[in-house]
């Protein structure tokens, strides 16, 4: 989906005041790049 200049794709709650923290852990845990790779779903399949 395309997103325009300035157009918010992210909205957060949370239900702590420690906004640092929160701005912390994101930007630990995001990386911007020009495509992705799916993640792996299935990682076992049990036929017994």
């Amino acid at each position: 989906e395309h997103v325009e200049k300035g157009e918010n794709i992210l909205t957060i709650h949370t239900n702590t005041k420690e906004i640092d923290y929160i701005l912390y852990k994101l930007d630990n845990s995001i990386t911007i790049e020009s495509k992705g790779e799916a993640p792996t779903l299935i990682h076992k399949i049990i036929t017994e």
